[in-house]
Order: C-alpha cells, then structure tokens, then sequence
C-alpha cells in the first residue's frame, strides 16, 4: 500500500510539473487557500459538462497560442478571460509566479476541469493532513469533468490501486450510474459485496467515513451508492452495479 500512495503522489507531482513554470504551487497554504480547498462545490453529480468558450474570444486565444512573446501571450489571454474564455482565465491564473488560486477557484466551482486537478494536486501534495484528506472529493470532481485529459487521472490512479495494492477485483470507474463499478460474477451475497464495497472506498478516500448507503434500480440494474463524507463534509459518492450488471471478466489478473 506504501507504494501506491507513493505512485499517487507522483502523479499528482506530475500534474503541477507539467508546463513547467505553470506546475508553481502556491507561496503557502493561508487560512483562505485552506478554506476554499476545504469548502463544499455545489455541482451535480455524475458526468460535468464543458463550460463554453464566448466566440468572441476565439481571436484572442489565437493570439495567445501563435506568439512566444511572454507579455503579448498574458496580454492576449487577459483580453479573452475578460470576455468570459474559462481556458484565458485558467492561463491566466497559472501563468503568473505565484499562481491565482482565487481565480482556480472560481474555475473549479463551475466545474472547469484543468482548474479542479490543478485544486486535486495542491490539496494531495500539502503538508497539511487536513488538505490531504479533501484531496479525493477535488479528485472525484476532476475525474467527472469534460476534459479527458483531466478525467484520465482517475484512471491512472484506480490503476496503480489495482496493480500495487490490496484492493479488490472490480472493473468499471465508480463515478456514476452509466460507469458504476462492478465486481466479478462470483462475488455474490450481501455480505461479501458489502465488505468489498468498503474495502475498495477506504483505499480511494482514506480516512472518510459511509456517511450513508442507499439501494436503487435503473434501467434494469440495481446499483449501491455508498455516500462517503470527511471531516469538512465533502461529500464524495461511489456508484456499484451489484445486480444485472454487464458481465466482466472473472480474471482477477485481468482486474488487477
């Protein structure tokens, strides 16, 4: 397990890296940074939508991406984040020396994915245990956003727990009802598929607690969605096909 939690760190070390002068984080976790990264982001669960770029801005966002010229480059990408381009706003926000983490936040708070794991990276790399333990509820959200690129970091991360860890034999993403997680066809009975259950959510959100488990059915499969909350109530849920699932593999080689 002391290896996987090494393997996450370096893949968020990786997030602030890339870019190079972007990957700054910020001079010090004041009581606002540490606030804002503790606060509850009131957005949908399930898949996050893109947020729209103004055609108005387009040009400028041309500009930005032709020149080298580092004054033009922020000059042009201020001109498009003043228009309302979530992605001037962001490059603005981390093309400075000390990156803008109020603008990151009110980026994140609309769902805007680089934003999110740019929040997921400061909060898992901190020294502060109490920004550690919010790491996988801005995890979760970074993973349900539009960006692929952003989403893909959940992969990654649920691959190191399958690969370097005890954690149990499951396919699937466990974000929602179209890409729950799912256990072989052998595992069955409540029970077992309980302990399976809290098992795979205490490795992904050390230290949460099942703040409440609920049981539905949706288009002919029943689903577990286990609630997990932190100490900052940050809310995190993980969805499980538990019955009329699609087959998987019964490999557990496969799964892990």
């Amino acid at each position: 397990m002391k290896s996987a939690f090494i393997r996450v760190l370096g893949l968020a070390g990786l997030v602030l890296l890339a870019g190079g002068a972007e990957g700054t984080p910020p001079a010090s976790e004041d009581a606002d940074t540490s606030a804002q990264i503790n606060a509850v982001l009131y957005l949908p669960e399930g898949p996050l939508p893109a947020l729209p770029e103004p055609p108005a801005a387009a040009r400028f966002l041309e500009e930005a991406e032709a020149t080298n010229d580092t004054e033009k480059q922020m000059a042009a990408y201020r001109q498009a984040a003043a228009l309302g381009s979530p992605l001037a706003q962001y490059k603005v926000a981390i093309l400075q020396e000390v990156p803008d983490t109020k603008m990151l936040f009110d980026l994140s708070r609309k769902g805007y994915g680089q934003a999110v794991v740019r929040i997921y990276a400061y909060a898992a790399l901190s020294y502060s245990t109490p920004l550690r333990q919010s790491a996988p509820y801005w995890l979760n959200i970074a993973a349900r956003t539009a960006d692929p690129h952003v989403s893909s970091i959940w992969d990654e991360i649920l691959g190191v727990y399958r690969f370097e860890s005890d954690f149990p034999a499951v396919a699937g993403r466990g974000l929602y009802f179209d890409d729950p997680f799912i256990f072989p066809s052998h595992v069955s009975g409540n029970n077992n598929i309980s302990y399976l259950e809290r098992k795979t959510v205490n490795t992904i959100l050390p230290g949460w607690i099942i703040k409440n488990k609920s049981e539905t059915l949706k288009n002919g499969m029943k689903f577990h969605i286990l609630s997990m909350k932190n100490d900052y109530d940050q809310i995190v849920n993980m969805y499980f096909c538990v019955d009329g699932c699609p087959d998987i593999s019964d490999d557990y080689t496969f799964l892990r």
